[in-house]
């Protein structure tokens, strides 16, 4: 995900995965490994709360 004025990155993505039970496995492996010297968060995404 890019920041449409500046172009550079907002500092996260989504993943899709084909199963709740992939997913699972995928978030606990892979959450906290460091990753250009910085830990990375792993979560499932959660809706937009409301304005």
């Amino acid at each position: 995900m890019t920041d449409p004025e500046t172009r550079y990155s907002r500092g996260f993505a989504f993943v899709e995965m084909t199963n709740h039970l992939e997913a699972e496995k995928a978030i606990s492996r892979l959450n906290g490994v460091i990753l250009w010297g910085k830990p990375i968060r792993v979560e499932e995404s959660r809706p937009r709360l409301a304005v």
